[in-house]
């Protein structure tokens, strides 16, 4: 993934954790229940919250 990104994604988990009043650390541990929910595996990267965003717009 590229500089640009990375910059998107942690800004996006630094809105909603201070949005929410929550850590980043309990942000990213709640995206991945919601991604084990969809039924989508572990991985290291962030294409993960791409299909989840496809799986739920085909549900």
């Amino acid at each position: 993934m590229g500089n640009t990104a990375n910059f998107v994604v942690t800004e996006a988990l630094t809105n909603v954790a201070k949005d929410s009043g929550a850590s980043q650390a309990t942000v990213l541990v709640r995206a991945d229940d919601a991604h084990g929910k969809l039924g989508l595996p572990p991985s290291s990267d962030d294409h993960r919250r791409v299909m989840a965003v496809l799986t739920w717009l085909r549900a």
